[in-house]
């Protein structure tokens, strides 16, 4: 389920819900782009948030996010520059920096942004300016 923040719901990537044991079986409720868009275009005022870029949904939320300007993306596990350079590319008013801290490598998480985004002024918004106009709205 989203979870709600200041009026914003961050989503995990591809897997939002829940998890349940039946004796050897283990049920995994799985939540694709669509879901996320179709969350975003039931609430336009409400910032929808996916994280980990969307999993293994990455250019499908990416294709979703242009339409719908209240998806935005967490660059978070990112496994390839290509994706993140996807992202910021299509849409980067929506695209926030993350780095799964402490799991991840701020680091390594911000190496690869740098890397994928050429545009000084896009980086920046990246890097922090969307969030803080996200928070700050």
């Amino acid at each position: 389920m989203p979870s709600s923040a200041g009026g914003v719901a961050w989503l995990r990537g591809e897997v939002a819900g829940c998890r349940a044991n039946r004796g050897a079986e283990r049920v995994q409720i799985r939540i694709g782009a669509q879901h996320h868009a179709a969350l975003a275009e039931r609430s336009p005022s409400v910032p929808i948030i996916v994280g980990a870029l969307g999993g293994l949904n990455a250019m499908d939320l990416i294709d979703l996010a242009v339409a719908r300007p209240n998806l935005c993306i967490d660059l978070s596990s990112a496994l390839q520059v290509f994706m993140v350079k996807s992202a910021a590319h299509a849409v980067p008013e929506q695209c926030l920096f993350g780095s799964n801290t402490p799991y991840g490598d701020v680091l390594a998480a911000r190496t690869t942004v740098e890397a994928a985004i050429a545009d000084p002024d896009v980086l920046r918004r990246v890097l922090g300016e969307n969030f803080d106009q996200l928070i700050n709205r």
